[in-house]
């Protein structure tokens, strides 16, 4: 950006210095001219030196027209504009001159001389203005000229400058009226050069058919001015007389490029008129070209799903000069069974009862839509059969299209669109629409899977937070308790999970231990993990016995899960002063109990919570109690860890649980811990488990 401002910066102030320049040089030719009006002498090399003065002067000019005015890129019209302005102002001047009535000049010896100093100083304005207006035609007419250039075009442009410089400078040594069989071969080279040039008009191809007619107006106007302006520089005319004196290279110059104009701005008159029939094809071709760049935009761009239906309705409407369009999208049955509905999802200049009697039944354009999953096409929508029972409800439609959208052939809506004319849908409107369609189809699924990729990661982040939530439902800190040692770990299978444990302090010597399962993973497993949180820590303290806890819990969660759910549940007790385990089961794995290199199974009976009520459930739940010797093991689990497969299926299982129990019982509960995790993980082969699977060990001191 600051690059951009620095060379602008640039750029203005060498256009300034080249016109200081040239105003110095032009004061410098003024100067000379009016000591050579009052000294009769020759004065050989400085003439010589004011002509290239001259020069220099419109070399200065030049460059800084060329600061001033607009880039190749700019528009046809407000080239002509310039132009016109120009020419209006040249024509203004030269009118003021004429009611001077200036005749302070005579011919003498083949030289055209001002009289005195006022004719001196209009003489040398007069061709200033004049070539300066010369250069702005010329420089302008290139730009229309190198619109869309082709290879030649530059060549030709080219060829047609040298012989323009050549057949002006060929003057150089003449008298302001002396002829030159030379100079006017020259001058009828560059004249024909000209000609050769005025043909390059692809600019007009690419007006619209407003722009065509302005285009004509202003060519027919510009090729007038320019006639006038050529009669201004007839041989007896005051602008012609005050070149030939002040330049007559210059004098060449100006009516070169006076003629040139001439031809150019005809030319442009007669081929746009020969455009114009043209104008209204090219006008839709290129609104349906922007149309298909602005969907093709719309695929790669993330779009609300609303304003992306709205605006593919819209640029149906103009791609195919339609008076109206909808879109129906399919909308599957979440329930399942495959029935589809279809959605109105956006429409212009239709209601939707109209759209309702059009897609019905009745018509079986949509049916036929679905079933074939073509275009169809209705002509005469008031005769054809499919819905001329309904063309006196729908008025404005003569004729109507129906492109069904499609998705790796999988049809995901249809597209409509209806002019007030009949037959308004030729092929080239069909192929056209069902090109757009595909696009569209392309958009429009794109916008779904976006829409369900920010759902996902939505989602995702709510479960990574529920994670959070979670793991802090769980015991946060492992108690120190005097002779035993514990250690706890769970790990659900997705975000979330139903596997629970929690260790609670029931008094100065009692420690409460629950390991719990959830049946199913998930979410919904979750919530139940977080209600049995809430059970455990408001009963467990009030509870004298395992077997009251479970029932109490029973109570609770009885008819408030769903009936396919329930939770497994191991609830122990240990009294630290005696080292005995009060244990009690309902539907949970076993407790293994390693003791004095032995191991024993316990699993008193019970039922899973809530999967009955109290009767039955009181009537089969016990309670086992156990004594804790020096170096005895105590290990509560889930099914997630016995139930781990390894690739051929097979069930890691409780004999290679007890097994790894055993060949590492010398191990702390930490250590232990990790040795199963480690035997399950090599067993599956996995990094992470296909079940919620939790692990508590319990282990007595030796000594």
């Amino acid at each position: 950006m600051k690059l951009s401002i620095t060379q602008n910066i640039m750029t203005k102030i060498s256009g300034a210095v080249s016109l200081a320049v040239a105003g110095v040089l032009f004061l410098i030719v003024f100067f000379i001219d009016a000591v050579q009006k009052n000294l009769e002498i020759d004065f050989g090399l400085i003439v010589q030196l004011r002509n290239l003065f001259v020069v220099l002067t419109f070399v200065g000019i030049y460059l800084f027209i060329r600061t001033i005015m607009p880039k190749r890129s700019v528009q046809a019209l407000r080239l002509f504009g310039i132009i016109f302005i120009t020419i209006l102002s040249f024509l203004a001047v030269f009118l003021i001159l004429r009611l001077i009535s200036i005749d302070g000049y005579e011919a003498v010896e083949m030289q055209i001389t001002p009289t005195d100093y006022l004719t001196l100083l209009f003489f040398s304005l007069a061709s200033v203005i004049s070539g300066t207006a010369a250069i702005i035609f010329l420089y302008t007419i290139s730009q229309l000229i190198f619109f869309k250039r082709r290879k030649g075009t530059q060549r030709n442009f080219i060829i047609f400058l040298v012989l323009l410089g050549a057949a002006s400078l060929s003057t150089w040594n003449l008298q302001s009226l002396e002829k030159s069989t030379l100079s006017y071969i020259l001058f009828m080279g560059a004249v024909i050069a000209g000609i050769a040039n005025s043909f390059k008009f692809s600019w007009i191809v690419y007006l619209s058919k407003r722009e065509k007619m302005f285009s004509i107006g202003y060519s027919l106007l510009l090729f007038i001015l320019f006639i006038i302006f050529n009669v201004t520089l007839s041989e007896n005319g005051f602008i012609n007389k005050s070149l030939l004196y002040y330049s007559y290279p210059l004098q060449f110059f100006v009516r070169i490029v006076a003629i040139f104009s001439v031809i150019y701005f005809g030319m442009s008159f007669v081929v746009s008129l020969f455009h114009l029939p043209t104008a209204e094809a090219f006008d839709r071709k290129r609104i349906e070209l922007s149309s298909v760049q602005n969907l093709s935009k719309l695929i790669t761009r993330v779009f609300d799903f609303k304003d992306l239906v709205q605006t593919v309705t819209n640029l149906t409407i103009e791609v195919s000069e339609a008076r109206s369009a909808w879109l129906e999208i399919i909308r599957h049955d979440d329930a399942g069974g495959g029935t589809i509905r279809f959605e109105l999802v956006a429409h212009k200049n239709i209601m939707p009862a109209e759209i309702d009697l059009i897609t019905g039944d009745d018509t079986g354009l949509r049916r036929y839509s679905i079933e074939t999953k073509k275009v169809v096409v209705v002509d005469e929508f008031i005769r054809d059969r499919r819905t001329r029972n309904i063309a006196q409800s729908v008025r404005n439609i003569g004729s109507l299209i129906c492109v069904p959208l499609l998705s790796q052939n999988e049809l995901i809506g249809i597209l409509y669109a209806a002019k007030t004319i009949e037959y308004g849908f030729d092929e080239e409107d069909t192929a056209l629409i069902s090109t757009f369609a595909d696009n569209a189809s392309i958009a429009i699924e794109n916008s779904r899977l976006i829409e369900q990729s920010i759902k996902r990661e939505r989602l995702q982040q709510e479960l990574m937070v529920a994670q959070k939530v979670q793991k802090k439902l769980l015991s946060q800190t492992i108690p120190k308790l005097a002779g035993f040692e514990l250690d706890a770990f769970s790990s659900p299978a997705f975000e979330v999970g139903g596997d629970y444990y929690d260790i609670a302090i029931l008094g100065e010597k009692r420690i409460g231990i629950v390991v719990g399962d959830v049946s199913g993973k998930g979410v919904s497993a979750a919530f139940y993990m977080a209600e049995l949180k809430g059970i455990f820590q408001a009963l467990s303290k009030s509870c004298t016995s395992t077997t009251e806890f479970l029932i109490k819990a029973n109570n609770a969660l009885f008819g408030s899960i769903e009936k396919s759910a329930f939770i497994s549940l191991i609830y122990a007790i240990l009294n630290i002063e005696n080292a005995t385990l009060g244990l009690s089961r309902a539907g949970h794995c076993p407790m293994i109990h390693f003791q004095n290199g032995k191991v024993n199974l316990h699993k008193p009976t019970g039922i899973g919570l809530g999967l009955t009520g109290a009767s039955l459930f009181n009537e089969v739940i016990e309670e086992e109690s156990i004594s804790v010797g020096p170096g005895d093991i105590c290990v509560f689990y889930t099914d997630g860890v016995t139930e781990a497969r390894n690739p051929e299926g097979e069930e890691f299982g409780t004999e290679r649980l007890i097994g790894t129990i055993v060949n590492n019982s010398h191990l702390n509960p930490q250590e232990l811990r990790k040795a199963i995790l480690d035997d399950i993980t090599s067993y599956t082969g996995l990094d992470s488990f296909d079940d919620d699977l939790t692990i508590l060990i319990l282990k007595r001191n030796i000594a």
